[in-house]
């Protein structure tokens, strides 16, 4: 288990920070390699720890945080209108396949 923490972060920061310490436990980086890179000395390509497994635990923010919610907004509900009949017509066409099996 690794825990990250950090008053901000990079895009993917998290998934190369794992994939990073992957390859170091797999042996297909030494410590003195890693340790460059994270000094600023090497740019390192390593291969990103899969999303699946990382978990966002808590976010904190510095400020006082009241937002009041009114429900949708007009694109919100033309999304939710085109979702649904998306989702209408995909049990339409899954019903006939069925019913002429």
């Amino acid at each position: 288990m690794l825990e990250v923490g950090a008053p901000s972060f990079v895009w993917g920061m998290v998934r190369k920070i794992v994939g990073a310490l992957r390859e170091y436990a797999g042996g297909r980086l030494t410590l003195a390699r890693l340790r460059d890179a994270t000094q600023g000395r090497v740019r390192l390509t390593l291969p990103l720890a899969e999303p699946e497994r990382l978990v966002l635990w808590d976010v904190e923010y510095p400020i006082a945080w009241d937002v009041s919610w009114s429900g949708p907004n007009r694109h919100q509900r033309t999304r939710e209108t085109e979702e649904s009949r998306s989702l209408w017509g995909r049990t339409q066409v899954l019903r006939t396949i069925r019913s002429e099996s």
